[in-house]
């Protein structure tokens, strides 16, 4: 009996030591930097000022919920102060909302997101950008940023991306840090002009000195660029017949690796703006973050033999692209969806079976089961004669049954069957 309280108590205990840490990672330094993923466009809007758009998301996995009657919520407050260089004079706007989420998962989750967008109408100069996030109450500084509103210098302002363009009206801007996203989904990518220059231009797009892309763009000349807010989705609208010219390149994008790209703009082969750019993969699994454990945990579960074959040929991020290749169901991107469910397997597996013995619980053998096979369609639990607990999982397609037994009554699942 004393062993058994012993054990409960332990159990309790453990319990505690790794839930802990899950909630106050919400209040450390590196999540105040990464609570708010901002992005600035900077839009004409005639003569003599500029349209600065600030547009944010911040993932549910950020905030900070509290049950509310059978839902969970969590209050937001952002305020931006926009301070002009020279004259220090200061332009504020804020954004107030309640997040929603229908059960404790959601609030988990990277995938669902809070919106929105503000507005400045400043004229040439440089800007300090000041912001306050209050969460629940608890205010985070996120760092400041310096913008120049475009001088007379400048042919062309800084590329913003798009969902596909097809449309004038009602184009969701895709929010990543002002970078290209690393994706499956076709995008497109829009640059504004601010000086009469001829209404084509040629612009190229490269990585690692090898050219990807090559379009001959043709301006659309608009009359306003508006984006805002409708939902908790960020729009665009465009209003045709102006002075106010857009090149787009709507093709091709998917084409673009991780990493730094370089975008050249010319006319008859010179030169007139080059924009050193970055491509980023975001929500990218944890685990493939790290080059060294994704390949060692590849090898644990899909066999060291091939693993070690490729090593002969390629090394790091270039293996794992290597492997993977001939299980992505389209070749015509970069992005592979298959390498991308495996490594959020692998996410999971690490905080779901994670124990006092395997931290990591991809590690474990339930963890590599799951990494494999995925969601078992049933899980059942019963216990031995010596009282050890037993779970069983059995999956449909393919048809397979493992039985794993917890000897240490600490959560220590081994297979068995």
């Amino acid at each position: 009996m004393k062993f058994q309280i012993f054990r409960i108590f332990l159990i309790l205990f453990i319990f505690a030591g790794l839930i802990i840490p899950q909630s106050s990672n919400k209040n450390d330094d590196s999540f105040k930097e990464k609570l708010v993923v901002f992005e600035t466009q900077i839009i004409p809007a005639d003569s003599a000022y500029y349209n600065l758009y600030l547009s944010f998301k911040i993932s549910y996995d950020k905030l900070i919920f509290e049950k509310n009657g059978r839902r969970y919520s969590s209050d937001i407050l952002i305020i931006f102060d926009v301070v002009n260089s020279e004259t220090k004079e200061i332009s504020r706007q804020s954004f107030s909302q309640i997040a929603w989420a229908d059960n404790f998962e959601i609030t988990e989750s990277r995938d669902n997101y809070l919106q929105g967008v503000v507005n400045f109408l400043l004229q040439e100069g440089k800007y300090v950008i000041k912001s306050s996030i209050d969460v629940q109450n608890k205010r985070l500084i996120p760092p400041e940023s310096e913008i120049s509103v475009s001088d007379n210098s400048e042919y062309f302002l800084k590329p913003f991306v798009v969902d596909y363009y097809d449309s004038l009206n009602n184009v969701l801007i895709l929010r990543n840090e002002n970078s290209i996203p690393f994706s499956k989904d076709k995008f497109s990518l829009i640059i504004p002009k601010t000086k009469n220059l001829p209404d084509t231009v040629t612009i190229t797009i490269s990585q690692k000195d090898k050219q990807v892309i090559k379009s001959v763009c043709k301006v659309r000349y608009l009359s306003n660029l508006l984006i805002f807010d409708d939902n908790n989705k960020i729009k665009t609208k465009l209003e045709d017949n102006g002075k106010f010219g857009l090149f787009f390149i709507a093709d091709g994008l998917e084409k673009l690796d991780e990493g730094f790209v370089k975008i050249e703009i010319s006319v008859n082969e010179k030169i007139l703006k080059i924009f050193n750019d970055f491509v980023e993969w975001e929500n990218k699994p944890q685990s493939l973050k790290d080059t060294d454990f994704a390949i060692k945990i590849l090898a644990k579960i899909q066999g060291k033999e091939e693993i070690d074959k490729l090593k002969e040929n390629f090394s790091g991020k270039e293996l794992l692209y290597q492997y993977w290749k001939k299980f992505d169901p389209d070749t015509a991107t970069k992005f592979n969806e298959i390498m991308e469910l495996f490594y959020q397997r692998v996410d999971k597996a690490a905080k779901e079976f994670s124990t006092i013995d395997e931290r990591n619980g991809a590690l474990s053998d339930r963890g590599m089961i799951f990494i494999k096979y995925g969601q078992a369609d049933s899980i059942q639990r019963s216990f031995t004669k010596d009282n050890f607990a037993l779970e069983y999982w059995i999956y449909e397609k393919p048809s397979k049954k493992f039985i794993f037994v917890d000897k240490s009554g600490l959560g220590k699942f081994e297979l068995v069957l």
